[in-house]
């Protein structure tokens, strides 16, 4: 299970290349695999189309994201970012969340608080389900970009 987020008016640099028809990498022929190379670059071209964390990343991210953006979002996104249920963060809350994000990095607070939080995983018993939720500062980087490219976005 994951978090999957879309952006709802993102950014796009150029249009997007066409698929393989088939999912199934083991069906693909090398025109195949050249197209979804070339969707993997997209993808990382146009941030804001979507993010995608497994349920293990996204709690931990979205745990911080609303402790440090409690300002900016109200309870409702707070608890919605918790579910699959669509909800919707609007583009003037996902910039403000971007900046706030960038400036956290900038200044070493997401860098302190990864280092806290790992050193409270290292402090667990070995079968505490707290050591399965990683938390990083590249994730927290690749979120902002995601929110300040989306145009809002819907959590699903």
């Amino acid at each position: 299970m994951g978090f999957d987020l879309s952006g709802m008016n993102p950014n796009i640099t150029r249009p997007q290349p066409e698929l393989p028809e088939s999912w199934n990498p083991k069906e693909w022929s090398d025109k195949d695999k050249k197209m979804h190379v070339d969707y993997k670059e997209w993808q990382d071209d146009n941030c804001g189309v979507y993010f995608r964390n497994n349920v293990w990343s996204w709690r931990p991210l979205w745990d911080f994201v609303s402790s440090v953006c409690e300002s900016i979002l109200t309870r409702k996104d707070i608890e919605s970012g918790s579910y699959n249920d669509g909800h919707a963060i609007s583009k003037t809350k996902a910039n403000r969340i971007a900046k706030r994000l960038f400036k956290l990095i900038r200044n070493g607070d997401v860098k302190d608080y990864e280092s806290s939080y790992r050193k409270y995983q290292d402090s667990l018993n070995a079968d505490d389900w707290d050591n399965s939720y990683p938390f990083s500062e590249d994730n927290v980087r690749r979120f902002a970009n995601f929110c300040l490219n989306s145009g809002g976005f819907t959590i699903c």
